[in-house]
């Protein structure tokens, strides 16, 4: 009984660890250009992949979103070509779980 206790614990608090370290929630300003969507989050822009969420957003909008880094199940928009000239640093691909 007293190890079941301890091991149901122990798979609660991994669980959670888990959960927490693949989405985020933070403040962020939306960034649009003729290269995608971008959040700047911390000083740092990412380039957003679900892009359609930010339609209704315009650049210097301050959201707070839930995102990850990392989701193979999400489906990714893809964005129109259009020709671009303009080269804009982000430092990884985010997807947007939800905006507040």
């Amino acid at each position: 009984m007293k190890k079941h206790l301890i091991s149901s614990i122990l798979i609660g608090v991994v669980f959670m660890l888990s959960t927490a370290c693949h989405k985020k929630e933070r403040n962020a300003e939306v960034i649009q250009n003729c290269t995608g969507s971008y959040l700047r989050i911390n000083g740092a822009s990412y380039k957003v992949l679900n892009y359609a969420l930010l339609n209704s957003y315009e650049t210097g909008d301050k959201i707070k979103v839930q995102y990850t880094f990392d989701d193979s199940s999400m489906p990714i928009c893809i964005q129109p070509i259009i020709t671009c000239e303009l080269y804009y640093d982000y430092q990884d691909d985010i997807i947007i779980k939800a905006i507040y």
